[in-house]
């Protein structure tokens, strides 16, 4: 009973640290809370520690994609040669330890059908309270500056808002359905209440108006069907594909984002809504420092007089507090090499993916694809992967540890904690079959 009790508090403190990080409870509560800074670091701290007593494993997992842990290493030294590096370290200490122990603690502790159960408990909480906020309470749960009436929840952007209930959405309706073999979809015994509440995370999507949270609801189901209707013929056909799937959806995100410059074709310049530009000069800028960057943070930092250099781009008074895209915003904080890395790991979790998409036995193990889906299209225009703190970058660490796991399967249960020396045995004994 005592072992189950134990097995229950991590699942909630796992469900806590999703929630957290999807920035719901600060939204509430406000940035500068005493509350907010206490459970960041009960979050990171309780991550760090049940790391520690799981140390035989996270080693283990480590090794799979020792690409990520040299982006992860070289972010938190990055302080050292950053302009501001007080600033940088603030940074790191405030935002990236914090995610970064999360995720290595999901990735440690859960296997992915595991993290789907812990994911569709925090963001399934995210989901009712974002719909309470958002009726009961316009002046939380609605944009009332920019986007005037867009719905928000708890969530505090239309974007951020949309890209959360995409994810909601997939965990609930993987979650709704147990073992399947050639149909997604297809058990008949699934829970209609989860359904029910998928249905209203869809639905919540159209009323945040984001058009990249549209092309993930026409994206990630197009994608799955591809898989579902197509493994027959055979693991090229999927893989090409699948490639088609990505690349039509960013297509049709940038279609979305700019169709009325499409349209009317003069008036505006069709650039990504102003991004292109900014782009560009953050391209030349990482030019300067083309190997390490400018250390986390560091190029926007309060005293840098880059931010405004960028803004000016778009507008002369405009100071961008990041680049609105991921990928080069991790060039500007750890370099071209870092952003290589990134790269290299970004393959492996992709090619494993895909594979465990092809060979799944449970609805979970789609589940890898569909984040990916989302992870790398709002990473071409908006910054999830280093900027602040955010959801995908802990997920992405805890999904590369475990994608294509092939280990024993670890619970999250202080019973193995106990055990963990026969763990350890039997894992230097067990060859993995990854690439």
């Amino acid at each position: 009973m005592k072992r189950q009790y134990l097995d229950f508090c991590e699942v909630i403190f796992a469900a806590l640290g999703v929630l957290f990080f999807t920035r719901a409870i600060e939204n509430l509560l406000g940035e500068g809370s005493i509350v907010i800074g206490l459970i960041r670091w009960f979050i990171t701290l309780g991550s760090i520690s049940l790391i520690f007593l799981r140390l035989n494993i996270a080693t283990y997992k480590v090794k799979r994609n020792p690409w990520l842990f040299i982006v992860i290493g070289l972010t938190l030294i990055s302080f050292l040669w950053s302009d501001f590096s007080d600033y940088s370290f603030a940074v790191i200490r405030s935002e990236f330890l914090p995610m970064t122990a999360f995720g290595l603690y999901l990735g440690t502790s859960f296997d992915i059908k595991q993290q789907v159960k812990v994911l569709s408990i925090g963001l399934g909480v995210g989901l009712i309270i974002s719909w309470a906020t958002a009726i009961a309470v316009p002046s939380i749960g609605r944009d009332n500056e920019i986007f005037i009436g867009a719905w928000t929840g708890v969530y505090g952007h239309k974007n951020s808002a949309s890209t959360l209930m995409i994810l909601t959405a997939a965990t609930l309706l993987l979650m709704s359905t147990k073992k399947i073999k050639t149909k997604l979809l297809v058990n008949s015994r699934s829970s209609i209440a989860v359904r029910m509440l998928a249905s209203l995370a869809a639905i919540f999507i159209f009323l945040t108006t984001s058009a990249t949270g549209l092309v993930l609801l026409i994206s990630i189901p197009f994608s799955l069907f591809l898989y579902t209707e197509f493994k027959w013929k055979g693991k090229a056909s999927i893989l090409f594909l699948s490639l088609f799937a990505l690349i039509f959806s960013l297509l049709l995100g940038i279609l979305l984002d700019n169709w009325q410059d499409i349209v009317v074709g003069i008036g505006r310049d069709p650039t990504l809504t102003g991004r292109v530009p900014m782009w560009n000069v953050a391209i030349d800028k990482i030019a300067d420092r083309p190997f390490l960057g400018y250390g986390k943070g560091g190029f926007w930092a309060p005293e840098s007089p880059y931010p405004l250099q960028v803004g000016r781009a778009v507008g002369l008074r405009f100071i961008p507090p990041h680049i609105h895209n991921g990928f080069i915003d991790t060039a500007l904080d750890i370099g071209l090499i870092g952003l290589i890395c990134l790269f290299a790991s970004l393959l492996i979790v992709i090619w494993r993916s895909l594979k465990q998409a092809y060979f799944r036995s449970t609805s979970e193990d789609l589940f890898p694809l569909c984040f990916l889906i989302v992870f790398i299209i709002n990473n071409i225009t908006e910054s999830y992967i280093l900027y602040q703190y955010h959801l995908l970058w802990p997920l992405y660490v805890a999904i590369a540890m475990n994608v294509g796991y092939s280990g024993v399967n670890n619970n999250a249960s202080f019973t193995n904690i106990t055990n963990r020396r026969r763990m350890s045995e039997t894992l230097s004994r067990k060859a993995l079959s990854d690439p």
